[in-house]
C-alpha cells in the first residue's frame, strides 16, 4: 500500500514539474529581436509581452550624479 502511493504521489510531483510547452522556447533578447520593426511582426500574446519587457531593460545601470540642491 505505501509503494502505491509513493508511486502515485511521485507521478503527481513529476507532472507538476514537467515542462507543459516542450519545445516551444521564448524569444531571444538580442539586437535584431528588439528592433521595434521586429516586434511588430510577432503575434501578440505573453511571449511577446514577455520579450518587450526584457527588450526594455536589457542594459547597465547608470547611477545619475548626485545633486546639491
Amino acid at each position: 500500500m505505501r509503494f502505491l502511493i509513493f508511486s502515485i504521489s511521485m507521478l503527481f510531483a513529476g507532472l507538476a514539474l514537467a515542462d507543459s510547452t516542450p519545445g516551444k522556447k521564448g524569444y531571444e533578447v538580442s539586437d535584431a529581436n528588439c528592433a521595434p520593426e521586429h516586434l511588430k511582426t510577432l503575434p501578440d500574446d505573453a511571449a511577446r509581452q514577455e520579450l518587450v519587457s526584457k527588450c526594455l531593460r536589457r542594459g547597465e545601470f547608470k547611477a545619475s550624479p548626485p545633486k546639491s540642491w
